[in-house]
């Protein structure tokens, strides 16, 4: 039986104390994400994680959910043509990251039940974090939902490359939605919407997303 000692409890509980400008503090994100503490492992990695190391894994975890939320992920997208022997690529980048140790990072609340840690995390973006996400939200903006997975025995990593994959997934289909023909490429912004949900279904790890999506570029092919 895994325990989480107090010291990391009362580190985890006191991450971060907000600071921040009137126009940032009404707007509070929230989380509740997991990590299973013995998660199977991949030939890459040595040894299992104990429960410490899976806790600070998942606040990580909560700082990439909270940085998909406020800044989001840049994605370029080339669909596949084979008559022109093109390849699908795909490929999500966070644009900024929130690392552990930020100051409108905070753990709420944080508990091991059937070998797992179970987290409640909170966000407070600054003035600059705020409107970024609120760019994002007007009504003007599109919104799509995508559904992504990601191999389970590559270990709790995998769940960030699940939620991108779901990422990638609903810009294609909005890009489906707003253009007619195959394009040759597609780069656009991409915001969470909220936190995802992420599940473990025959041996992958899936995450579901609703999110913002604005088009940068949507470049179609030239005549031949």
């Amino acid at each position: 039986m895994y325990r989480l000692s107090r010291s990391l409890i009362l580190y985890l509980m006191l991450t971060a104390v907000f600071v921040g400008q009137a126009s940032a503090r009404d707007m509070i994100l929230q989380a509740e994400l997991w990590v299973e503490i013995e998660p199977f492992l991949s030939e890459r990695e040595s040894a299992s994680r104990d429960a410490e190391q899976a806790a600070l894994r998942l606040l990580e975890t909560a700082g990439f959910v909270f940085a998909g939320m406020t800044y989001g992920f840049k994605v370029r997208y080339v669909p596949a043509e084979p008559l022109r022997d093109v390849r699908e690529q795909v490929e999500v980048v966070p644009r900024a990251e929130i690392v552990r140790g930020d100051r409108g990072l905070r753990t709420r609340q944080i508990r091991e039940a059937d070998g797992r840690i179970y987290g409640v995390f909170s966000f407070h973006p600054d003035e600059v974090q705020a409107s970024s996400r609120l760019r994002f939200l007007r009504s003007d903006i599109a919104r799509s939902e995508g559904t992504g997975s990601a191999d389970y025995f590559a270990g709790p990593s995998a769940v960030q490359d699940a939620i991108q994959a779901a990422v990638a997934y609903a810009v294609r289909a909005e890009a489906r939605r707003v253009t007619a023909n195959r394009p040759a490429e597609i780069i656009a912004d991409a915001v969470l919407i909220e936190a995802p949900l992420v599940s473990i279904r025959s041996g992958q790890y899936t995450a579901r997303v609703r999110v913002s999506v604005q088009f940068r570029e949507i470049r179609a092919y030239e005549l031949f």
